[in-house]
C-alpha cells in the first residue's frame, strides 16, 4: 500500500468523493451540538463552528492539535490545502516525506500526526472537498470532508436516508466515518463502510482513479475501514 519510489512512511492514497447508498421514505435530522468556547487551536472544535481552525491568543507555537486540545499534531505551516483534485494529486506526485490527512481531528493521534521538525511533512486538509456532488436514483455522491450531520441533512430533504447506523458524533467527515468503520446500535444495521459504493482516490502516483465493487486492481474493500493506512 506504500509506494516503493519515495519515503516509506509516506502514506498517500486519499479519497476525494465517495458514492454511498440510501433508503427511500424517511427523514433524519442532523445531531444537535452544543457551542463551546475552546482555547487553543482545534482541527475543528465540538461546536457549530464554520471555522476550520480556530485561533486564539493563547497559542503561541503555531501548533495544531487533536479535537481535545491534548496531542499536537502538526505546525500551521506543515498544514495544506488544496483546492481541488489537480492539486492533491500534484501534492501527492512530489511528495519526499509522509502526508497525512486530517478530517475533524477525531482518530488517534498516531494515525493522524506528523514529525513537528521534519518541514518536508505535510498534513493535508481536505476542507475544500464537500457538498453534494450528485444525486443519483439509488446512491449520493458527496465530497470526502463533508460530516455526517451535513449528509443526514442534504438527504433528508431529498426524502432519503442512510441505510446504516450512525454514530453519534455529527460533526466527523463522511470519509472519516467510512475508513474507521463508524457505526451505531443495532444488531442489523451496518457501518458506514457497508454503504460504500464507489470511491475516487489519488494513488500514489498521483493517478487519479475511479474504485467501485468490481475494481479488480484496487479492491474497494480495501479502501474501506482502512484506518487512515490509506
Amino acid at each position: 500500500m506504500k509506494d516503493s519510489t519515495s519515503t516509506s512512511s509516506i502514506n498517500r492514497r486519499r479519497t476525494t468523493v465517495a458514492a454511498v447508498r440510501f433508503e427511500q421514505g424517511a427523514v433524519a435530522e442532523p445531531a444537535q451540538n452544543n457551542d463551546s468556547k475552546p482555547k487553543i487551536i482545534y482541527v475543528r472544535s465540538l461546536s457549530r463552528s464554520t471555522n476550520f481552525l480556530q485561533t486564539f491568543e493563547e497559542t503561541q507555537k503555531n501548533i495544531i492539535y487533536n479535537w481535545s486540545g491534548i496531542h499536537e499534531i502538526a505546525r500551521e505551516p506543515q498544514l495544506v490545502r488544496p483546492n481541488n483534485v489537480n492539486q492533491l494529486a500534484q501534492l501527492v506526485r512530489t511528495a519526499t516525506s509522509k502526508l497525512t490527512v486530517m478530517g475533524t481531528g477525531l482518530s488517534f493521534e498516531k494515525l493522524m500526526s506528523i514529525q513537528l521538525d521534519d518541514p518536508e511533512a505535510k498534513l493535508i486538509s481536505m476542507e475544500h472537498f464537500q457538498g453534494l456532488i450528485e444525486m443519483r436514483k439509488e446512491t449520493a455522491v458527496f465530497g470526502a470532508a463533508i460530516s455526517v450531520n451535513d449528509v443526514i441533512a442534504i438527504l433528508a430533504s431529498h426524502h432519503r436516508m442512510l441505510p446504516c447506523s450512525p454514530g453519534v458524533i455529527g460533526i466527523q467527515t463522511l470519509a472519516g466515518a467510512i475508513s474507521t468503520g463508524t457505526h451505531g446500535q443495532g444488531i442489523h444495521q451496518s457501518s458506514y463502510s457497508d454503504i460504500v459504493r464507489s470511491l475516487r482516490v489519488v494513488l500514489p502516483s498521483g493517478k487519479v482513479v475511479a474504485i467501485d465493487e468490481h475494481t479488480v486492481d484496487y479492491p474497494l474493500q480495501a479502501f474501506v475501514t482502512a484506518m487512515g493506512t490509506l
